[in-house]
């Protein structure tokens, strides 16, 4: 399993949870680059960092495999990120990890890595005097969301300097060049838009095209709890008259079932907080919602079989809903 620290990436990836990087404490001075998988499968964790040089080594390809584009850009095979944390990970529809930026301590960094979860090899992406104009600024703490052919970057900050959502950047996966995108506002005029404040330690999901923003820390000594929408198509960015239960920050989201997952984080105080916050994003049917009270009744009272249904005059068809656990969430 991988070692406990802070600031650690983590992705979901066919049945398998990816982690990457992090710092122990005191911080800044005990960093990781380790790559480690955790099968859902299996119960079992893998450490990637090891496999990939092993293979590497059978393979007889354990050096440096500089491939260079027309352009003058540059592939690095066999070259793993710096030990870091704060970076970013997605994962591209081909099975290819990307690592975005980060922090040693003291240096930021703004470093592009992919790491082939077929293959099992590391590759540094290097850019030409071309492409070097579109690349994010060196930043940590950032948000970075996988949709379609590309990744986007939100936010982030450094020790001097909070970026903000008036531009994105995104790194196209089949062009392998990054580009930076002008967002708009629906609120506002044309020449005073409203966009989310600048902030880092937020979290970001993508449900239906669009990009959800939840909270993070603009300030020392404050935290949001505001919630933005931005439109993948447009990219605009709304924000939503309804905020989160209360300010929040270093904490997580993910979709499942069409419900958004909120857990832990940072309060006002800075205390770390262990609470769960579900929100449903599209309103149950009445049968569903049915199912679900009277299910959950059943399962309390160790009775939800099919037998008791019957003798409850519930139709069959609602059979083959007791394994379900997608029909009994809510």
């Amino acid at each position: 399993s991988p070692l406990s620290g802070a600031s650690i990436s983590m992705t979901y990836w066919d049945q398998k949870i990816i982690t990457f990087g992090g710092t122990g404490y005191p911080f800044a001075e005990q960093n990781s680059n380790h790559l480690s998988l955790y099968c859902l499968r299996s119960y079992k964790w893998f450490n990637l960092t090891k496999l990939a040089k092993d293979r590497a080594i059978i393979q007889g390809r354990d050096e440096n495999e500089i491939k260079v584009k027309q352009c003058g850009c540059t592939e690095i095979r066999n070259a793993a990120p710096n030990p870091k944390y704060g970076q970013s990970i997605t994962i591209s529809p081909a099975g290819k990890l990307y690592v975005f930026a980060g922090t040693l301590g003291l240096e930021f960094e703004n470093d592009l890595h992919s790491f082939c979860l077929h293959n099992m090899f590391w590759t540094a992406h290097n850019f030409c005097s071309i492409h070097r104009d579109t690349i994010p600024e060196p930043r940590y703490r950032h948000a970075s969301i996988s949709k379609d052919n590309r990744f986007y970057v939100l936010g982030g900050a450094t020790s001097y300097r909070i970026f903000g959502f008036r531009y994105l950047h995104s790194f196209n996966y089949d062009t392998k060049i990054w580009e930076k995108l002008r967002c708009t506002s629906k609120d506002g005029t044309l020449d005073s838009m409203i966009y989310p404040e600048p902030r880092h330690s937020h979290v970001c999901v993508e449900y239906q095209n669009k990009l959800i923003l939840i909270g993070g820390l603009p300030l020392p000594n404050r935290s949001l709890d505001d919630i933005w929408v931005m439109d993948l198509e447009t990219l605009s960015w709304t924000q939503l008259q309804s905020a989160f239960p209360s300010p929040i920050y270093f904490h997580a989201a993910t979709m499942c079932n069409n419900e958004l997952y909120v857990f832990g984080g940072t309060d006002t105080q800075k205390k770390r907080v262990n609470k769960l916050h579900v929100c449903q994003m599209n309103v149950k049917s009445l049968k569903r919602q049915c199912w679900t009270f009277v299910a959950k009744q059943l399962k309390q009272n160790k009775c939800l079989d099919k037998k008791t249904l019957a003798g409850l005059g519930i139709p069959k068809s609602f059979n083959y809903w007791i394994d379900d656990l997608k029909m009994l969430a809510g």
